[in-house]
């Protein structure tokens, strides 16, 4: 199903009656392909139940989608109106509009002449309102800029537009495959959107009697990257473990006498759960050392120069090698065995120095150190020992 559609993309250009070039956000056409499959292709493979309200997960070509609530009409009438705007709300493009406002949230913006329309910077921060002249100018005169100019000879020398230098048919087409590749994670059936999805998942309160409180989660929350929603969820507390759809009856086992047993995730085809959970909490572990670490040495930076405390040598060679190692891989794609050695040596270069305490809290050791013990052979362990100690 081929769809005429709206992408996004920050040029460098000469909008008309302007002498300058300015860094652009623009607005042009392509078309992208829904792929259809009938019902007998795409099954059901997992239904979870919130009260009475139930969610189909459906199974395809190894992967996972979930419906969107709409029909394909809708849902390009909606990109249509959507496709600029960095909120969460457009899961089409937005996260690539987010990517545009990192390329340029540290440029200066008090000097409106750099930016086209004058409010580009804000609105990229913020999210556009088709309903905004300034947005409606986008869609409007981006078929009029001049992107292929004498001026781009000129590129190199302006300071604040160098990111922009190269080819602009290059650049076009990089959004331009952006988007299609954000439209082939869709799928339609019957006329009706469904969006690519992780699978679900159990996310346990441990308690040091059993588990305490046990929900349902997605494995989705264990992608950390630039676009990543700044909440605070289970993923940020060790004290929350992650078990498989598979393993409902072995968890609902260790549960405490007043913990509520929630209503199981039905799994109709056992292949569509294939996350390598022990694995990707072991990463979880690694990359929440790592960005706790990273915040105390941030907090030191901030203070007055009397008080600034560097890391020890140590310390500091071990943070940066774990976070130059879990940067190197991509946890979904496998997690190397090494990974438990980088949180090991962190944890020990710490403990050895006693003016890195504060690096990582007492109380938040006990956690990370069992944590590595009950998921280094990358196996499921549903054991209970010590009390479980990490809050934020």
């Amino acid at each position: 199903m081929r769809r005429n559609v709206k992408f996004p993309a920050l040029m460098a250009a000469r909008p008309p009656k302007h002498k300058n070039p300015k860094i652009a956000v623009c607005a042009f056409d392509t078309v992208v392909d829904l792929a259809e499959v009938s019902p007998s292709e795409f099954p059901v493979a997992i239904v979870t139940e919130h009260g009475t309200s139930k969610t189909e997960y459906r199974f395809a070509g190894g992967k996972l989608y979930r419906s969107c609530h709409t029909d394909v009409d809708r849902f390009i009438e909606r990109h249509q109106r959507q496709f600029i705007d960095s909120r969460r709300g457009n899961y089409v493009t937005g996260h690539i509009v987010r990517g545009m406002y990192r390329d340029v949230k540290n440029i200066n913006d008090y000097a409106e002449d750099k930016f086209w329309p004058k409010s580009a910077l804000h609105l990229l921060k913020s999210g556009m309102n088709s309903e905004w002249q300034d947005v409606r100018d986008i869609v409007e005169h981006s078929p009029n800029l001049d992107l292929w100019g004498e001026w781009q000879r000129k590129l190199p020398e302006i300071k604040h537009m160098q990111f922009l230098v190269g080819n602009p048919d290059q650049r076009l087409a990089r959004y331009e495959r952006m988007t299609q590749e954000a439209f082939n994670a869709f799928r339609v059936m019957d006329g009706h959107v469904w969006a690519e999805t992780h699978e679900p998942c159990y996310v346990a309160q441990m308690l040091p009697e059993g588990i305490g409180h046990l929900m349902i989660g997605n494995v989705e929350s264990y992608v950390r990257n630039d676009d990543t929603s700044p909440e605070r969820t289970w993923w940020n507390h060790l004290d929350n473990r992650v078990f498989s759809a598979a393993d409902h009856a072995d968890v609902v086992e260790q549960m405490t006498q007043y913990a509520r047993p929630v209503t199981p995730i039905e799994v109709i085809i056992p292949e569509a759960l294939s996350a390598n959970i022990a694995a990707l909490e072991i990463d979880r572990c690694a990359r929440l050392l790592a960005e706790t670490v990273a915040e105390t040495i941030s907090k030191r930076s901030r203070g007055s120069n009397d008080n600034l405390r560097l890391p020890s040598t140590r310390c500091a060679a071990a943070w940066t090698e774990l976070m130059t190692f879990t940067e190197g891989y991509d946890p979904f794609a496998g997690v190397p065995e090494e990974v438990e050695d980088r949180i090991a040596e962190m944890l020990d270069s710490v403990e050895a120095c006693a003016a890195d305490a504060d690096l990582i809290l007492d109380r938040d050791r006990p956690s990370i150190r069992r944590h590595l013990e009950d998921w280094g052979d990358r196996a499921v362990d549903l054991g209970f020992g010590e009390e479980r100690s990490m809050r934020r």
